[in-house]
């Protein structure tokens, strides 16, 4: 076995044990949140900031979404 390999193995191990497990449920789709205004909004799965605005008539299927967060920035799917 490379030397590079096993420091890969290292690396793996080290991460798996240090991430918790994904929440039972958890599938990377947008959470739909009301805040105290009364306003719907549909936010990043990971860092939880608002993403788009959900009005009454809002009907979104499987839309991509990058978070605009600039420390998490990642895809997630906007699914109304």
């Amino acid at each position: 076995m490379s030397i590079s390999r096993v420091i890969e193995s290292i690396e793996r191990d080290a991460f798996s044990r240090s991430m918790n497990l994904p929440e039972n449920g958890f599938d990377g789709q947008a959470d739909v949140k009301v805040f105290p205004d009364g306003s719907r909004w549909a936010t990043c799965p990971w860092c939880d900031k608002k993403a788009i605005k959900i009005l009454p008539e809002t009907k979104i299927h499987m839309m991509p979404y990058k978070c605009k967060n600039s420390k998490c920035e990642k895809e997630f799917i906007i699914n109304l």
